[in-house]
């Protein structure tokens, strides 16, 4: 491939790349919890307080993300993957829910025309999940908050600098050791698909 020409590619994919920053993954997702909901938390909450339900102080989230953004007209791919934990402690009076901030890492690899590159860089989560009734009136943890990503490409085909993924987390996962929630989506406009998958971790007995 003529030099002159992967330039010309590049140049016109910077730009794209810097506007894809952020995507929600999945329409309708919204952070902020209705006022039944939030009521149906509070009363099943109290409840389970009530019947001297307590938190595992050691529970955690194991979270595994994977994410392609393909531009086939442009012959660019990069594919990067992350896997990581993210702790869960008591929160608010009571102690009746539980929250996580942390920061898990990512790495990938791609190509751009015939420059190859490899991506490094983290995923930071700050959520906050709630005691909810399931079905037969089990425990849910309704988790909700946001995500915020960073992403660079090593030289020398350029610092491309983006990471479209979702900004706001918003699931149920069943209270139980190995619990889990995954989802797999995709953005035709931005050429970007991926899976998501979160296991739940409750080390007590």
């Amino acid at each position: 491939m003529d030099k002159r020409y992967l330039v010309n590619i590049l140049l016109i994919l910077i730009p794209i790349f810097s506007s894809c920053s952020s995507i929600e993954n999945k329409e309708g997702n919204n952070a902020q919890i209705d006022p039944i909901a939030e009521e149906q938390s509070e009363i099943y909450t109290t409840k389970l307080l009530s019947e001297g339900f307590q938190f595992c102080p050691d529970t955690y989230l194991e979270i595994q993300i994977d994410q392609v953004h393909e531009i086939a007209q442009f012959n660019f791919n990069n594919h990067v993957s992350s896997i990581g934990e993210l702790n869960l402690e008591t929160s608010g009076e009571g102690k009746r829910s539980l929250k996580g901030k942390g920061v898990i890492p990512l790495s990938g690899e791609g190509w751009a025309g015939v420059c190859q590159f490899k991506s490094s860089g983290s995923f930071s989560f700050d959520l906050v999940a709630r005691l909810f009734p399931g079905e037969n009136e089990s425990p849910n943890l309704l988790i909700a908050g946001q995500s915020e990503n960073t992403l660079t490409t090593k030289p020398p085909c350029g610092d491309f600098g983006m990471m479209p993924i979702e900004k706001t987390i918003f699931f149920l996962i069943p209270y139980r050791d190995g619990g889990s929630y995954e989802w797999e989506w995709k953005s035709y406009t931005a050429g970007v698909s991926g899976t998501s998958k979160w296991i739940l971790h409750i080390p007590c007995k």
